[in-house]
């Protein structure tokens, strides 16, 4: 049967790159036009996605296609999109520290990244997603809701407004930016948030009862949306959870058989996965959403990103990589009264083709971040390794051509480490424990300039007062100083704040002897009581010295380690 003048959903996994729009045919059933927007690849699909299209059947059916349109968009691409950085810091102290949002922007190929002007933000962010649809809006996250007087910032690129009560870190925003997904995992009992209509000024908050939430994806045509856990599903067993979310259906969850770390949809959207501890699950995006609708591919995973070929994942198991396709299969006309959608619901047949595994070559760690380049064929990993009884961020940017199965590791200027990144364009920039912003040109692999952030010019967090001071952690009294080696270590009396900790900076200042002052890198404390102690710097110009009046303090280390680019 042909039909014609169908509303079906347009949708693309890269929005950014491809563009697509949609309208009703008198001869087919849609027509969609695409614009190559910047440089990059996509899959494009047309799909029946309720309401406007199969709306009123319960659970509901949404149709998609086997295969997608792929598009690569080739050309320059755009210098003068923002990138956004923010800082965690004012979260880790009970001094008063406000948070500041800084844009780093270029005007052209030939200049150089200059930090823009600061815009503070009501509360410590733990998380900083732009929506996909909207270079002028951001969602940021807080820990708690704190008894309804804080929440979800929402960034417009000058000015952030709060939506009280809305608590998490925020796990993804939909397609069309106005639906987000936060996990709350400090107020109790723990939960996921659901912001609808986030973009506006009505928006809603839709709280569900799960514990712990650690990742979550919306289907491309934004339908529904797998959100996943490491422990059991409410009133249950199990050690995973996988909740499907939709936007007309009722929530769902499923037990899952090991704790679950991320979620990902293929990009013709019609099937999704979530990557566990020992193997990856998947299920149809037309449902129904049970135990029994999900199947498993031997793919253990960390983190799973979308390919632009419409059937395909690549997920990061560190130290491994590997991809997974699905072939999508079927009898050509479906059989009388049977839906066009996976079984057991439908006709169609779902397998997936697990690639090679290829090892990094830099050991265990732990992901923080894996991005994919807007063609979808280069994959940039940040993450942590352990050291000793703790972990520290890995010295390095893991870069890996998905296409040649290659590892190359990008280092940071001044052996800096590395705590988040974006791309922007043809540039890596990745802000570190420096305290700068570092560019990475992608196609040399070199660190080409370094964006400062001084106080009070664009430091990314400042404490009360005008003009603004600086939020210390503690201040000392200096009364000793003894110099071993390389090493300097001085006698201190705690006069507030908390106590030293080895890892912090402390600014030491009023010493008679010059080799006594400045800027020094803790490492060992001695605490004699909860007041006093000795502290030892890297310090190798250091004097013995009794008796002194000098002063110690530990500025709170503003980096940024959250870094966004706008679409």
């Amino acid at each position: 049967m042909t039909l014609t003048g169908i509303s079906l959903t347009w949708t693309t996994t890269n929005q950014q790159s491809v563009a697509v729009s949609g309208a009703a045919s008198g001869l087919v059933g849609s027509v969609g036009s695409v614009t190559g927007a910047a440089p990059g690849s996509a899959a494009v699909t047309a799909s029946c996605t309720p309401p406007s299209c199969n709306g009123g059947i319960t659970p509901s059916l949404p149709i998609y296609p086997t295969t997608s349109f792929s598009f690569q968009v080739t050309g320059a691409p755009p210098t003068t999109v923002p990138t956004y950085v923010t800082t965690t810091a004012c979260g880790s102290t009970t001094q008063a520290c406000t948070t500041r949002i800084v844009p780093i922007t270029r005007s052209g190929t030939t200049s150089t990244f200059t930090a823009g002007t600061p815009v503070n933000l009501p509360f410590a962010p733990n998380s900083f997603l732009f929506g996909p649809a909207n270079a002028s809006l951001a969602y940021l996250g807080v820990d708690n809701a704190a008894f309804g007087t804080q929440g979800l910032m929402i960034f417009s690129g000058s000015s952030a407004s709060v939506f009280n009560g809305m608590a998490g870190r925020v796990l993804a925003v939909s397609p069309d930016s106005n639906t987000v997904i936060l996990s709350d995992t400090t107020d109790s009992p723990s939960r996921v948030n659901i912001c609808k209509s986030c973009s506006s000024s009505v928006r809603t908050l839709v709280p569900i009862l799960m514990p712990n939430a650690t990742a979550a994806a919306f289907s491309p045509d934004g339908l529904k949306a797998c959100i996943v856990s490491g422990t059991n599903c409410p009133g249950g067993s199990s050690l995973g959870c996988l909740l499907v979310y939709s936007q007309v259906d009722s929530p769902q969850f499923i037990p899952l058989p090991a704790p679950a770390n991320d979620a990902a949809f293929i990009g013709n959207g019609s099937v999704g996965y979530s990557a566990e501890a020992t193997q990856t699950s998947f299920l149809p995006t037309c449902g129904p959403s049970t135990a029994g609708s999900s199947g498993t591919v031997s793919l253990a995973g960390q983190m799973l990103r979308i390919l632009p070929d419409g059937l395909s994942l690549v997920a990061l198991s560190p130290p491994d990589v590997q991809t997974v396709t699905a072939s999508i299969t079927g009898p050509p006309t479906p059989p009388v009264n049977t839906p066009g959608c996976p079984s057991p619901r439908g006709f169609l047949n779902v397998t997936n083709t697990v690639g090679p595994s290829v090892d990094l070559g830099v050991g265990s760690f732990t992901p923080t971040q894996f991005f994919l380049s807007a063609n979808g064929d280069v994959a940039y990993i940040l993450g942590r390794a352990a050291v000793g009884s703790t972990t520290a961020p890995l010295p390095f940017v893991i870069s890996f051509n998905i296409t040649a199965g290659t590892t190359s590791l990008i280092s940071l200027a001044g052996n800096a480490l590395p705590l988040s990144a974006s791309l922007s364009g043809t540039n890596l920039l990745v802000g570190a424990d420096d305290g700068a912003v570092h560019v990475i040109d992608t196609t040399t692999g070199l660190d080409t300039q370094q964006v400062t952030l001084p106080f009070p010019q664009s430091n990314l967090c400042i404490g009360p007062g005008n003009p603004a001071t600086q939020v210390f952690l503690s201040s000392l009294t200096i009364s000793a100083a003894q110099q071993s080696g390389t090493s300097t270590t001085f006698a201190y009396n705690l006069l507030n704040g908390s106590a030293p900790q080895v890892g912090q900076k402390v600014v030491v200042a009023g010493m008679t002897d010059a080799g006594n002052n400045g800027t020094f890198l803790i490492t060992a404390v001695n605490a004699v009581t909860s007041s006093t102690g000795t502290i030892t710097v890297a310090n190798a110009a250091g004097v013995n010295a009794n008796g002194q009046g000098g002063t110690g303090t530990v500025p709170l280390t503003c980096n940024p380690d959250l870094v966004a680019t706008a679409p």
